[in-house]
């Protein structure tokens, strides 16, 4: 009880942190020295000037959605002391308040170190400026605020079959969220050309050789390893799992699998090690939805193409174990900019965005 009526006023102590950064920042950067000639400057200037404005309307957007969060927790707290005994879980569970979920922008802080042009000594004390506010590194993780009858789900469901995740949280270093990522925007002539221009899983950035372990609750087969009998790339090393109603694609894999072509895979077995892509030591995690014509052992068919979002299949508590571990920016677009909201991915078909 005490707790509920805590929360309200640390929400609004982290709305007041917000907007008093985007104050700072007006404050500070105007009188730094800015090197280049006078159109430079001037150019700089209006950048400048947009993004503290940018800056201004996120506080104020972040403090309105922090506000309603609170009136809502006030609400269920005088809810609950007009309940008369009534036990706190079951008040709670009636709650049909749907989540509340935003992506965190990239601190606008930081945005100013992606110019490029600004003097170090600048990019440094805008950066000290966001560490001493204690805003944190640059991410795009969702703040979710849940139904508190769904904040401890851990049992699995058939919308959310992943109970687990697939690789030691302490050891996960950074995220590559599926779908319109920055990063693939910016590749789509090359890497995601046959992909619509989109990522087509869920990358974990992890050393090499982290063990993978199956995250669904189901019972799996494998029916490919390295790209044989079935290339989905993402190698040179991989392991392809029939979960039966989908398939899950671990790539970038070490040279030694811990299974066998065939073998049967239960919740929380060892698949296999984590390896490299050539170029980055990470797990390359994709969902295929399955063709519901293909039949095992045929030559002439695979098993499934379209790549979906594995987000929406991550049980809540897997989603709340990943709060807080830095993650790539998505492309600015009118939609598709948070890791839920993404669209499948059928190869070869036309870019999403132009």
């Amino acid at each position: 009880m005490a707790l509920i009526r805590v929360i309200p006023a640390v929400l609004r102590e982290e709305a007041l942190k917000v907007a008093g950064a985007s104050a700072a920042l007006r404050s500070i950067v105007p009188g730094a020295p800015i090197f280049g000639d006078a159109n430079a400057q001037e150019q700089l200037a209006g950048r400048i000037a947009g993004m503290t404005a940018d800056a201004g309307r996120e506080a104020s957007s972040l403090a309105g959605l922090l506000g309603d969060a609170s009136v809502a927790l006030s609400t269920r707290a005088a809810a609950f002391e007009a309940a008369d005994g009534a036990s706190a879980s079951a008040l709670l569970a009636a709650s049909t308040s749907p989540a509340i979920t935003r992506r965190m922008p990239k601190p606008w802080f930081e945005l100013f170190a992606d110019l490029g042009y600004l003097p170090r000594l600048v990019v440094e004390a805008i950066l000290g400026l966001g560490s001493l506010l204690g805003l944190g590194a640059a991410t795009q993780t969702p703040v979710t605020i849940l139904p508190p009858d769904t904040q401890t789900a851990t049992t699995a469901s058939p919308e959310h079959p992943f109970t687990a995740l697939p690789v030691d949280k302490g050891k996960i270093k950074h995220i590559e969220w599926y779908g319109n990522t920055q990063f693939a925007y910016e590749h789509r002539d090359d890497y995601y050309r046959q992909l619509q221009g989109l990522h087509d899983g869920v990358d974990f950035i992890v050393p090499m050789g982290t063990e993978i372990r199956s995250p669904v609750t189901l019972e799996g087969k494998v029916i490919s390893i390295d790209n044989v009998p079935y290339d989905y790339k993402a190698g040179p090393h991989n392991v392809l799992v029939d979960y039966g109603g989908f398939l899950v694609l671990y790539g970038h894999t070490s040279d030694k699998p811990a299974v066998n072509l065939g073998a049967k895979v239960k919740p929380g077995d060892l698949v296999a090690y984590s390896g490299t892509d050539g170029s980055v030591e990470h797990l390359h995690l994709e969902v295929i939805k399955k063709d519901p014509q293909w039949k095992e052992g045929d030559p002439n068919r695979r098993p499934g193409s379209v790549r979906t979002n594995p987000v929406p299949y991550f049980s809540p508590d897997v989603m709340q174990q990943l709060e807080g571990i830095s993650s790539g920016a998505f492309h600015p677009y009118d939609k598709w900019t948070t890791p839920g909201d993404q669209p499948d991915i059928t190869p070869a078909e036309a870019y999403f965005i132009p």
